[in-house]
């Protein structure tokens, strides 16, 4: 199972996040300064702060596939 992170827990996010877990082919990490009001089963949620300069890369790490919707 790949991992892929999302950036962005707006509709956009939380969407392409929901449909990435639903395939079951990934496991699937949404990334943003505030969780999503409601979020998808399947998915975790790591705070991302983009102002500290570490924490993109930080997040990104061991990631097959990023994607910015933020």
């Amino acid at each position: 199972m790949k991992r892929v992170l999302v950036i962005g827990a707006g509709r956009i996010g939380v969407t392409a996040a929901a449909m990435l877990a639903r395939s079951r082919s990934y496991a699937v990490t949404l990334a943003d300064q505030k969780p999503a009001a409601r979020l998808p089963a399947g998915i975790t949620f790591s705070k991302l702060d983009a102002a500290d300069p570490a924490q993109p890369d930080l997040v990104c790490r061991g990631q097959a596939a990023v994607l910015s919707a933020a």
